[in-house]
């Protein structure tokens, strides 16, 4: 039980995030790293914490660009079509506002805060508000 070279490193992660997207649980992943790689439970979990962290942070660089992209694809909106249409132009720019975090979203709210209400019309036209 040595080091490894780190190419060997990379693809020990890739084969934990391979075992994680096909469903494997904790426990399997672990026994079978360590035997296939003759390495000790806590080498283990850190190739599996590696992999997870790998994982999140794709996922955040993912969001960012998506994010990136949104803004730059109403931008262009704007840009085209706000002249020839306002309500358009005005409808594109309270989307960029809520996509800059300036409006709180209705679900985004304190539970405390929001009083929502149904109301349910009855046989005989009774109106029950809950």
């Amino acid at each position: 039980m040595g080091r490894c070279a780190k190419e060997e490193k990379i693809r020990r992660i890739r084969v934990i995030q391979e075992y994680l997207i096909d469903g494997h649980n904790t426990a399997d992943i672990l026994q079978t790293i360590m035997t296939n790689y003759d390495i000790g439970l806590r080498s283990a979990q850190m190739y599996l914490k590696k992999a997870r962290e790998m994982f999140i942070e794709w996922n955040k660089q993912s969001i960012q660009e998506r994010y990136h992209w949104h803004l730059a694809s109403r931008e262009r909106l704007i840009k085209k079509w706000g002249d020839r249409n306002p309500n358009l132009a005005l409808a594109i720019l309270r989307d960029l506002a809520e996509l800059e975090g300036h409006y709180q979203k209705q679900s985004d709210k304190n539970a405390d805060d929001v009083k929502e209400t149904c109301e349910m019309v009855l046989p005989g036209g009774h109106v029950l508000k809950i």
